[in-house]
């Protein structure tokens, strides 16, 4: 795991509860920002919810909105300098951009904002299920599949497969799959032939050749 990705665990020191204001209060006094005080100020901007509303637009939890010239204004740098701040979230999986769009996707908004024990109704009435118990306790594998089927815009299908397919891969390549959905659906020449997700996990579709 990335050095960001621990500094934001909640994993063993857990959080304190602090209001957004107050947060965005302290990062701005910042003079010097880096990738941790881009990607705190992204969490900031993301939308806490389904169908949130911004620039009359919706989006979903753990999608934001960038404005380049916002994200200057905030740092106190050129444009140059946020994307490459930009450029080493996505590097570290921390950030996905959605295809030719000023939307992002921040994949671990849920475990960074919340914790791993934070679950929403729906998937505590899915945890029910017994079938499907182990598979709806991976947040990660649920934002990798919540997130490659807006991607693709495919009907979510072969849930289970598609688990046991991520179960096979490691951290880094679990990274790697997540990192490159966009890259793979730029890829298609026609939208019908896209991959159902455990295909794309069992073919290693992710593997992005040089």
């Amino acid at each position: 795991m990335d050095k960001l990705k621990e500094y934001f665990s909640t994993d063993g020191d857990g959080f304190l509860p602090l209001s957004k204001k107050a947060l965005l209060l302290l990062i701005r006094q910042v003079n010097n920002h880096n990738g941790a005080t881009l990607y705190t100020y992204l969490l900031l901007k993301a939308a806490y919810k389904d169908d949130f509303i911004v620039d009359g637009m919706k989006i979903d939890k753990g999608w934001v909105k960038l404005d380049i010239e916002e994200l200057m204004e905030f740092m106190k740098c050129g444009r140059s300098k946020v994307y490459l701040m930009l450029n080493e979230l996505k590097r570290q999986g921390l950030v996905v951009r959605k295809d030719r769009q000023s939307l992002y996707f921040l994949p671990y908004y849920e475990k960074h904002c919340s914790g791993k024990s934070t679950k929403t109704k729906r998937n505590v009435a899915r945890i029910q299920q017994p079938e499907d118990e182990d598979c709806f306790q991976d947040s990660d594998f649920d934002t990798f599949f919540e997130y490659y089927h807006y991607n693709l815009e495919l009907p979510k299908s072969e849930r289970m497969k598609a688990w046991k397919e991520w179960q096979k891969l490691n951290e880094e390549e679990k990274e790697e799959a997540m990192r490159n959905v966009s890259e793979y659906n730029r890829s298609l020449r026609k939208k019908e032939h896209a991959k159902l997700a455990c295909n794309y996990l069992k073919d290693k579709t992710y593997k992005i050749k040089e």
